[in-house]
Parts: C-alpha cells; sequence; structure tokens
C-alpha cells in the first residue's frame, strides 16, 4: 500500500467481520463488527481481583497498576506481529517475548459480572473480589509526566491473525486492542497507557466516588481469610457508601447470584 493511498483511506477491511471507517466529524477510525457500530462506551464496567496484597494494596490507595502486557496470561496479546515493523509510540525490551514494552501500561476491565468463567479465572475461584466503575467515570488525571497519553477501548476479538501496516494511522491502537475470538466471553475493555520516561510508578490513581459498588467471591467468606478482613477494613473506611455484594453460584442454573453482604453475613458470622 503507497503512502498516498493511506492518506486518502476512507474504510479499511480487516477479516469478513471487522473494518475501521474513517469518522470525519471526530477525526478518528470506528471499528464495525458486521457493519455495526462498535460501540465506544459500555456504561458499565468491572475489574477483577485475586485476593492477593498488591490487590488489596490498589483497593486501599485507589489505584489501577498499568501493567506491561508481557505478564499477561495470553503471550498472543499486544504482539508486534500484528504490524510488522511497528515502532513508532514503543520501546520494546528485547528478548523471545513479543510483547515486552517499557512503555507501555494496561489495565482490563469487563463488561459483565455474572460470567462464572471470569470469577474462576481472575478472582481465583472466586476468592477474589470485583470493582464496578462507570465507564466515564473510570480514572482520574495521572501526575505530571507519569502517562503521556492513554486512551480507554473496547477489545476486538479476530477469528485470525491478521496483520497490518504500520504505517496506518490506526496500527499502534489496532495491536493494543486485539485478540483472538477464544478469549470473547471476556468481553474486554482496557486502558492503554503510553508512560514518561521517568515514572514514578505504574499507577493510575481512582477516586473513590468513582466505584459503583463492590463484589466478593463467597470462597472468601466460607475460609473466613484474613484477606476478607482487609478488605471489609477498606469498605468501612475507604469506600462507606459503596453498596457491597457477595457472589456465589447457583447450582440449580449454573448462574451467579448476588447478594447484599449484610444479609448474607448475618447467617454467617
Amino acid at each position: 500500500m503507497e503512502d498516498g493511498s493511506i492518506e486518502m483511506l476512507k474504510e479499511y477491511i480487516i477479516d469478513e467481520e471487522f473494518k475501521l471507517k474513517y469518522n470525519e466529524i471526530e477525526d478518528e477510525w470506528d471499528y464495525f463488527q458486521n457493519n455495526i457500530l462498535v460501540p465506544k462506551k459500555s456504561g458499565k464496567l468491572f475489574k477483577y481481583y485475586s485476593a492477593n496484597m498488591n490487590n488489596i494494596d490498589s483497593l486501599l490507595n485507589q489505584y489501577f497498576y498499568l501493567t506491561n502486557p508481557t505478564h499477561f496470561n495470553d503471550p498472543f496479546d499486544c504482539n508486534v506481529n500484528l504490524v510488522p515493523g511497528i515502532d513508532e509510540g514503543i520501546e520494546r525490551i528485547e528478548g523471545f517475548k513479543k510483547n515486552n514494552f517499557s512503555n507501555v501500561g494496561v489495565t482490563c476491565f469487563s463488561e459483565v459480572i455474572d460470567n462464572p468463567l471470569m470469577w474462576a479465572h481472575y478472582t481465583n475461584n472466586y476468592r477474589g473480589f470485583v470493582l464496578e466503575f462507570k465507564d466515564n467515570e473510570i480514572a482520574a488525571e495521572p501526575k505530571k509526566d507519569q502517562i503521556l497519553r492513554s486512551s480507554l477501548t473496547k477489545v476486538t476479538y479476530l477469528k485470525k491473525l491478521v496483520r497490518i501496516s504500520p504505517k496506518l494511522p490506526f496500527a499502534l491502537h489496532y495491536m493494543f486492542s486485539t485478540k483472538h475470538k477464544h478469549w470473547s466471553y471476556e468481553q474486554e475493555w482496557r486502558i492503554v497507557s503510553e508512560i514518561g520516561k521517568k515514572p514514578v510508578d505504574r499507577f493510575l490513581r481512582f477516586k473513590n466516588e468513582m466505584v459503583k459498588a463492590i463484589y466478593i467471591g463467597h470462597s472468601l467468606l466460607d475460609e473466613n481469610s484474613s484477606e476478607l478482613r482487609l478488605i471489609l477494613n477498606a469498605h468501612q473506611f475507604v469506600y462507606p457508601k459503596v453498596p457491597l455484594y457477595v457472589v456465589y453460584p447457583n447450582f440449580n442454573e449454573f448462574t451467579i447470584v448476588k447478594k447484599e453482604f449484610k444479609d448474607v453475613y448475618k447467617r454467617t458470622k
């Protein structure tokens, strides 16, 4: 594809399901799935956590950790092979892994709270917790020079790997927001950030009023763990006005059930 034709490009077909169209009014590229515009907002987004000390610290101190994609459970995520030859805006750490970046951080969310696979995979079998946000209130302003640019985007799930030219104006976004169809159950959205040269940390702060609800996996109650007590303390002192729920499986219907914590805790303490 010649540079001139790229400048004139108004539509780009990825595969039989997805394509991009240039939106002249907003000066950006819109995704279409089966000719239907992919939404740019979800309304509600959920952040899943296992109950380890780092995650409880992020709950107490109100931040998202911007992870280097090399630590993701999907080694194909953010893979530079999607856009061969790309180098603008990224600083790769050389090695076997193809998604190891020193200046990129990602934090992930889901559209769903009631998927048993999400609770099994991302909360250590209901031993974790989930925070609910409105997607237009998901993060506070980053510290000066910490994050150079950042965006919230919906993940696109393809049936097979499709390589595109690094000269395309949406190449970088495509690389950081494309996964294989196997992962579509996650219904993922993510914040992708370019981190400054000398960031103090990889923490993206949020305010406690941005949290709309907290959900606790039932296994934390069953085991009456120290992690549960830390989460309850965080709720009491940091998020006192936020609704607190317990999530557990409904074995009669293969569904997820949620109940207010105060109703469940009365029967278990």
